[in-house]
């Protein structure tokens, strides 16, 4: 009787061992999942402030331009005040800028050409574990929103210098959040010079 005492108390120590190095394990990979998210929402809310804050144009020339992607996602073009005389210079003294929200990633675009178009040609992935957009769902649930009002995107109110701008990122974007698969959402309002920005 004693022995099977024994035995018993045995396993259940080894078992609740296991149990305890097991919880650690999920506790370390989720910590170490949300590290690497959070500094890659920071990286993206970063880059964005600097491309922004160097916006140029006025109400009839705006130095923001937001196109629809369907069904995944939507892109930005900027336009920049490369030599900060504070005034819309031709190409390629002011040049474009561009970003592009597409299935998990969000692109940037050095280059962006000479006008206000898409951004197309080589690109920099800055952030692939984004939360996609979409469509059934409201805007502010997805994984990038930009614009005036963050429920509401892409809308970019022509009044003002301020852009809202979230990011929401998800170690494996496309299943839900549990805890082996965090999710890290960052929010930044972005003041631009005094310019003016509508969409299309």
């Amino acid at each position: 009787m004693e022995l099977m005492i024994a035995v018993v108390l045995i396993i259940l120590i080894v078992i609740g061992i296991s149990s305890i190095e097991l919880f650690s394990r999920s506790e370390l990979l989720s910590s170490e999942r949300r590290a690497t998210l959070q500094n890659e929402v920071s990286l993206v809310l970063a880059h964005m402030g600097k491309e922004l804050s160097r916006a140029i144009g006025h109400f009839g020339d705006h130095a923001i331009m937001v196109y629809d992607e369907p069904p995944t996602g939507f892109s930005i073009g900027i336009r920049e005040d490369t030599n900060r005389n504070g005034q819309i210079d031709p190409y390629p003294t002011d040049s474009w800028v561009g970003y592009r929200f597409t299935g998990f990633e969000i692109r940037f675009y050095p280059d962006a050409g000479s006008s206000n178009q898409r951004p197309t040609g080589s690109f920099q992935v800055l952030a692939n574990h984004v939360v996609p957009r979409d469509n059934s769902q409201p805007p502010d649930s997805w994984g990038l929103v930009i614009g005036s009002n963050p429920n509401i995107n892409p809308t970019i109110d022509p009044n003002s210098n301020f852009v809202e701008v979230r990011i929401r990122c998800r170690w494996n974007p496309a299943q839900p959040v549990s805890g082996n698969n965090p999710q890290v959402e960052m929010h930044n309002r972005i003041k631009m010079p005094s310019v003016s920005t509508l969409p299309p």
